[in-house]
């Protein structure tokens, strides 16, 4: 019996973990059901819900049913429990003040059957280590995240995301992100990313303003439209102002890898369609990087509009780098501009208004376009103005034709065509002349840098340098345009709008061109004056060419125009000219550049003078030449030069009355000869240089002979007279020997 009870025992105690396994297992399973039911009935474990239109703060917000009604609720709620990491947005809230996360593990998340806006602003908030997220995978949204009637600063922490706008007619898709209406958001930090729409992929902001000055705005999309033509153009991948709205760019706000379709890779300040206010950009710092856009604009787009209405970007300081014009859109990509593109509007709408970029301070450089303008391209209905204060500096951009600006007028684009005004500066910034040349490498007059081209003509305008910035263009430098690539034209910039650079210098020179030649047959129909700058240390920087010709009335007369008035130390710099060679000509320059520039022309002789030795030749002579008797030259003789010199360039006539001048030469004196000069500055002028005959001492003559008694002289009257004459002395001579012997032989 007691073997049975301790048997009993033994067996109840085997028994005991079986009924501790089953009764586990029951009480999960009856937890598990109960989960079900909860799911079942709308609810979930780490989520709760939040629907500002018919919430309810006393409830629980455990169930789409049961959802709370403000922020503040649905904070307190996940920070009271730190299992929530969801808070399901399922009707738009309102909120106010600080709107923050912190001290919760939960992000706000769009309820995947809501389609309107999570959060509107509507006074005064701020947002802070808060995500807002559009569960795009999930949701198909018609509205953006956050809407903003109020003022709202965005700060560190927050993050806006991943919401993507899939009614895309006409005004229906925009602000991806944040939706802008007539109030005002203050962006310090955080990012807005990941989001889509028609306009504004990241941000629209519509009659308000949008103040950047820290965090980023990336990757986000603004897709083609259901409207067809303008209307649909995708604007603003990462921002998209429009009437009359305002962004300012400053500081450490980054705008990159955002996607347009058609217009504005980075920002589009307007839409394809025209505004109902002058939408503007200010830019004073901040980064537009690897945006792209598909027509025009890759990293900022400018739109035209109405007189008055048109977008105006001013820039005058900050990056845009590596953003591309793709000419994958359906829009116009002819002048895309891959960093900036501004539209315009044909002169023949009259009640329309070009877009308008002023631009200071900047370094345009290392950009590409496959076609022509590298740096700068401007379409026939463009207007272009680069001016060498505050200006640019285009150099070492890359294209086929006109590497770092082009310019074209053309009757073939339609409404576009046009005859585009210019004006080109000849320094860049840092006081570096250009030395502008065309495309064959030959050089461009200044003069050429400022007028209209011809589009009946098919006139363009490529310009080239080989110069780099300096020093002082680095320091200079507070914008940079770099790294920018269009599949068209216009790596850097492209435009049919107006396009301001720098801004316009008074500084200009005057020429006078005046001729002494008694109106000569050889006289040419143009002459190049060369223009040269003066620094404060005296040296010499030569700038240019510039063409001079008579005009209708036969004056000779021309400015040099956009010239830098201040070297970098702020004095003034001093220009001068000269004039290139005149054949037949000799120049002489008065006058200042206060009271312009004199070049009086006078046609020139050459006068030859030679010299030729009658006896042995001496060692070098030097002549001497006169003008009326003035000295004007000289030139030492010798065999070297084979004893003959030209004086060339020589005034045919007096500057001052125009009389004719006469030269003349003189030999210095050589010892031992004589100097003997024919000629005249017609024909030449011959020097003869004869020796000295030296003096032979007389020798000492024999004493004349004392005269004899004159014979009385007998008078002839001719030759026959004479003989006889002689006749009778022989005979005279004869006797007397004959008496003298007579006497010897007697003795």
């Amino acid at each position: 019996m007691n073997l049975t009870r301790r048997g009993d025992a033994a067996e109840r105690k085997r028994g005991l973990p079986g009924r501790m396994f089953f009764f586990l297992l029951l009480f999960g399973l009856t937890i598990g059901v109960m989960s079900t039911r909860a799911m079942a009935d709308g609810g979930a474990t780490g989520e709760i819900y939040l629907n500002g239109q018919s919430g309810n703060d006393a409830k629980d917000g455990k169930t789409k049913a049961n959802a709370v009604k403000t922020f503040a609720r649905a904070k307190e709620l996940a920070a009271a429990d730190q299992t929530i990491k969801t808070i399901w947005v399922s009707g738009t809230t309102g909120v106010s003040g600080e709107v923050s996360l912190s001290g919760t593990k939960a992000v706000l998340k769009r309820e995947q059957d809501f389609k309107g806006n999570l959060l509107s602003v509507d006074n005064k908030s701020s947002f802070k280590d808060i995500t807002i997220d559009g569960n795009q995978v999930n949701a198909n949204a018609t509205a953006s995240l956050v809407r903003v009637s109020g003022q709202l600063d965005i700060k560190e922490g927050t993050l806006i995301q991943n919401n993507k706008l899939t009614q895309l007619g006409y005004f229906q898709a925009m602000g991806g992100g944040i939706d802008v209406e007539s109030g005002t958001v203050n962006m310090t930090g955080g990012s807005i990313r990941n989001n889509s729409a028609n306009f504004g992929g990241g941000v629209f902001v519509n009659y308000g303003s949008f103040h950047f000055s820290g965090g980023t705005i990336e990757e986000n999309h603004a897709v083609s439209g259901t409207e067809p033509g303008e209307g649909g153009f995708a604007s603003g991948g990462g921002i998209c102002v429009f009437d009359g709205a305002s962004l300012e760019l400053t500081d450490k706000a980054v705008i990159r890898n955002n996607v347009s379709d058609e217009l504005g890779g980075g920002i589009s300040v307007g839409t394809g369609v025209a505004s109902n206010g002058s939408d503007k950009l200010n830019m004073t710092g901040g980064s537009v990087l690897g945006n792209s856009a598909g027509s025009a604009g890759g990293g900022i787009y400018v739109q035209a509009g109405p007189i008055g209405k048109q977008g105006v970007a001013t820039i005058s300081a900050g990056e845009i780098k590596d953003n591309k014009m793709t000419a994958g859109g359906r829009g116009n990509n002819s002048f895309g501009g891959a960093g900036i593109y501004v539209n315009g509007y044909p002169s023949i709408y009259t009640g329309f208004q070009n877009g308008e970029l002023h631009l200071t301070d900047a370094l345009v450089t290392e950009n590409t376009a496959k076609l022509e303008g590298g740096g700068y391209a401007g379409c026939p209905s463009s207007e272009t103005h680069i001016y060498v204060n505050d200006g640019a500096a285009f150099y070492a951009n890359s294209a086929k034709g006109g590497r770092e600006i082009y310019i074209l007028a053309s009757n073939d684009y339609g409404v576009h065509s046009g005859n585009p005004r210019y004006t080109i500066a000849n320094t860049m910034l840092g006081a570096v002349p250009y030395r502008w040349q065309y495309d064959d490498g030959t050089e461009v007059p200044l003069s050429k840098l400022d007028g209209q081209l011809d589009a009946a003509k098919g006139e363009s305008l490529s310009l080239n340098t080989k110069e780099r910035g300096n020093a002082d263009t680095m320091a200079r430098a507070r914008v940079r345009i770099t790294g920018n690539s269009s599949a068209t034209r216009g790596g850097g910039i492209g435009s049919n709008g107006t396009v301001f650079i720098g801004t316009e210098e008074k500084t200009s020179v005057s020429a006078e061109k005046k001729w002494n030649d008694h109106n000569s047959a050889s006289r040419p129909h143009q002459v190049q004056l060369e223009l040269y700058r003066l620094d404060s240390d005296g040296k010499e920087t030569y700038i240019g060419y510039q063409l001079i010709q008579a005009d209708a009335s036969g004056q000779w007369k021309t400015t040099f125009n956009n010239l830098l008035k201040l070297d970098p130390q702020g004095k003034p710099y001093r220009y001068s000219i000269k004039e290139r060679n005149v054949e037949g000509y000799v120049s002489q320059l008065s006058g200042t550049q206060e009271s312009g520039y004199i070049i009086t022309n006078s046609s020139t002789r050459t006068v030859l003078v030679k010299k030729t030795w009658v006896g042995p030749e001496g060692s070098s002579v030097r002549v001497r030449l006169y003008a009326n008797g003035v000295e004007q030259d000289s030139v030492l003789l010798n065999a070297a030069n084979n004893w003959r010199h030209e004086f060339t360039n020589l005034p045919c006539y007096k500057s001052d009355n125009g009389s004719e001048i006469l030269y003349t030469i003189s030999e210095d004196k050589v010892e031992g000869y004589q100097t003997a000069i024919s000629g005249d500055a017609e024909k030449g002028f011959e020097i003869t240089n004869t020796k000295d005959t030296p003096n032979t001492p007389n020798e000492p003559k024999t004493p004349p002979e004392q005269p004899k008694k004159p014979i009385p002289s007998v008078k002839t009257g001719d030759q026959a007279d004479f003989l006889l004459f002689g006749a009778m002395i022989l005979i005279a001579a004869a006797g007397m020997a004959g008496l003298t012997y007579g006497k010897k032989r007697n003795r």
